[in-house]
């Protein structure tokens, strides 16, 4: 009799926690802390997320399995991941560099490392002033800016754009004029206000390679390519035929390696970039367990 109403006890609290765990997922809607990784391992902690959003980054990140273990449903000091988190800051005038996250800037002004005028009445969105401040960049849409010399790395993911689109700029240091690193920016004159025209810049080139399963040679799509060197990100993607490509790397040398799901991480390879495009290619191992190996 006790056995029997021990299993009904451990019964109905099985029970209670399946259903208090399923209501107490989430909604799309709901808004909370977000945390997620980065290619450098850290966890970046921003507040009011919507849970559809983190679900939609996640998707992109390595790391991220389920949203839900990233996701808090309240301010991001109370997320248990607090003291693992790299605090996003958003800065006025780009006065401390600012990492690799979500910021909301003046206004409605949604930017990374942005350094804009304060909103002046009047003057839409469209006409809000910049300015060349060192080390800061206006971004455009996602993916589309590349370090330059000492300039500040541009390169964000999708979630990192919640509203409104802006020219890109990059500035590389004090006295050094504005330069345009996306297609159809412009560059600001000495004065930093008028737009002139875009400045190319021809010490760039390209890496570029193919990723393929060891065990197979099957060519492996949607693997993501982690470069550091003179400028340093995750901005490539595996096409279906396994082949990418890193444009616009400033010359210098590259640690480069690759990683998808279900794959094991590659150990890096070097390569060098100048004005001929270095070609460095992966074979990646599965992480699959395919089978026992016994005596």
């Amino acid at each position: 009799m006790v056995r029997e109403k021990r299993g009904l006890l451990l019964l109905v609290l099985g029970v209670f926690l399946l259903v208090t765990s399923f209501v107490a997922a989430p909604g799309l809607d709901d808004t909370g802390c977000y945390t997620f990784p980065n290619p450098n391992n850290n966890i970046y902690c921003v507040d009011d997320i919507p849970f559809i959003e983190a679900v939609e980054d996640c998707q992109d990140l390595i790391d991220c399995e389920n949203p839900e273990d990233h996701f808090f449903e309240g301010p991001c000091e109370e997320a248990p991941e607090r003291d693992q988190c790299s605090p996003i800051i958003c800065p006025v005038n780009c006065e401390e560099e600012v990492p690799i996250g979500l910021c909301q800037a003046l206004s409605d002004q949604r930017t990374q490392g942005l350094s804009v005028q304060p909103p002046i009445e009047g003057i839409t969105d469209e006409e809000f002033p910049l300015q060349c401040v060192p080390g800061c960049c206006v971004l455009q849409e996602v993916n589309t800016c590349q370090e330059v010399g000492n300039a500040y790395q541009c390169e964000v993911l999708a979630i990192q754009l919640l509203g409104g689109t802006r020219d890109a700029f990059q500035i590389l240091e004090e006295g050094v004029e504005c330069v345009s690193l996306c297609d159809g920016g412009e560059v600001p004159d000495e004065g930093g206000e008028e737009p002139g025209e875009d400045v190319a810049d021809d010490q760039t080139g390209i890496i570029r390679g193919k990723i393929t399963n060891k065990a197979n040679g099957e060519n492996l799509p949607n693997m993501r390519v982690f470069y550091e060197g003179p400028s340093q990100g995750a901005s490539a993607f595996s096409e279906a035929d396994g082949s990418y490509e890193i444009i616009d790397l400033p010359f210098g040398d590259y640690r480069v390696t690759a990683a998808g799901r279900d794959f094991v991480r590659s150990d890096p390879k070097p390569a060098t970039v100048s004005a001929s495009p270095f070609t460095v290619d992966f074979q990646l191992e599965s992480e699959v367990f395919q089978g026992i190996q016994g005596t």
